[in-house]
């Protein structure tokens, strides 16, 4: 059996920022930091730090779990 794979409690989701919210429904959707950047109108550098930053909040290192955690969080429909 596999184990259950690990999803950030709501808790740290509240942590994050309006912009890192934001970054993260739009991970969830699917977009790619460029995309993320052009529809934000901030550059991919500032895309790529806020996404470290909400790695570390949420205590992640992988984008997968990042998607996950946006579901859970009701930041996109599945």
């Amino acid at each position: 059996m596999t184990p259950e794979p690990y999803i950030p409690d709501a808790s740290l989701l509240r942590q994050l920022t309006s912009s890192e919210r934001i970054i993260l429904r739009m991970i969830g959707e699917g977009l790619y930091d460029g995309e993320i950047a052009q529809a934000m109108r901030r550059s991919e550098s500032t895309v790529r730090y806020h996404i470290r930053a909400i790695k570390r909040h949420l205590n992640v290192t992988r984008r997968a779990v990042l998607v996950r955690a946006a579901v859970r969080a009701q930041l996109v429909r599945v």
